[in-house]
């Protein structure tokens, strides 16, 4: 087996690590260690007289070839010593780091247990973990639309975009996206501090999740069945409304979420106190309560299944060429 021909079973096998054990929290934990690493590297370039834009820009081409780099070097060498068997379940490994999509599950679930218990106080609290919206005077169906929207968006970046360039370039693929991706969640705000610091790692993310993003639609209209949700709506809403958020790729995931689920999501969000409103998605459609985001985590699993299905497919294929 070659190398290239091994990017599907290690992505199959990355994929069922994921759904089986989620995303371990620990401080060696590969993405903590590369938010330390983009931490380190801002507090340098930023004492530096470059200007903001080519100190981001430095730092983004350092980051990014650092983690790719070590990707493909760990993949390379498990080959090289251990041969194929090794080299898979190294790559295996690499690339379930680089998945969250279980992770992003659990979170939803959580806040969905606590909506169900009408304990809005803990809800709110969950929320905050994964949102940067002000959620302190949030009611269920505000947090629910809040944690749908995080699911839906973030079904690209935590899940559908990782398998996508871990299958087209192996572990060395997911570490090149996660690391733009880790860059965006950092460094890529639109405000003083980081808008000119921050625009080359924000741009390489929309870059990088811009064919996941157009893949979000058809992925999440499949899924939907067996999740028990509205496919026909979710390929007609999400063709609709993809194209309603300031960012590129964003829309496309919630776009397609609210179709299936039934839901409007979109309008005012504050953050730090500051209105932001947005274009409604599916505005037509009743406001979400915990039930609906119960089924948009079902639905999220469904598209990590769904790519298990497709990695196994593409293994097949792989070995048989």
């Amino acid at each position: 087996m070659s190398w290239i021909a091994a990017h599907p079973l290690a992505l199959a096998l990355a994929l069922l690590l994921d759904l089986a054990l989620g995303d371990p929290r620990y401080r060696l934990h590969p993405v903590r260690l590369l938010g330390s690493t983009i931490a380190l590297g801002e507090r340098v370039l930023r004492r530096t007289h470059l200007p903001e834009l080519a100190a981001g820009g430095l730092l983004t081409v350092c980051v990014v070839a650092l983690a790719s780099a070590a990707a493909l070097g760990i993949s390379l060498l498990a080959f090289h010593l251990g041969g194929p068997a090794a080299g898979v379940v190294a790559d295996a490994v690499l690339i379930y780091f680089a998945l969250a999509g279980r992770a992003l599950a659990d979170e939803g679930r959580a806040i969905r247990t606590h909506l169900a218990a009408d304990d809005l106080v803990a809800a709110r609290t969950s929320l905050s973990g994964v949102v940067g919206r002000d959620t302190a005077t949030l009611d269920e169906s505000q947090i629910a639309r809040a944690a749908i929207e995080t699911l839906g968006e973030n079904s690209v970046d935590a899940l559908i975009a990782p398998a996508f360039w871990a299958l087209l370039l192996g572990p060395a693929g997911a570490w090149l996206h996660k690391s733009a991706s880790t860059l965006d969640s950092m460094v890529g705000y639109r405000n003083e501090r980081y808008a000119r610091f921050g625009t080359a790692g924000a741009r390489l993310d929309d870059a990088l999740a811009w064919a996941p993003a157009r893949l979000a639609i058809p992925l999440v209209t499949v899924a939907a069945l067996p999740a028990r949700t509205d496919w026909r709506s979710a390929w007609r809403i999400g063709l609709r409304d993809r194209l309603l958020h300031a960012s590129p790729n964003s829309a496309h995931g919630e776009a397609a979420f609210a179709g299936a689920l039934g839901v409007s999501l979109g309008g005012v969000a504050h953050y730090a106190g500051v209105p932001h409103p947005r274009a409604p998605i599916a505005a037509e459609n009743t406001a979400p309560n915990a039930s609906a985001l119960g089924a948009a985590v079902r639905l999220l699993l469904s598209i990590e299944t769904l790519l298990l299905a497709i990695a196994l497919i593409a293994a097949v294929v792989a070995t048989a060429l």
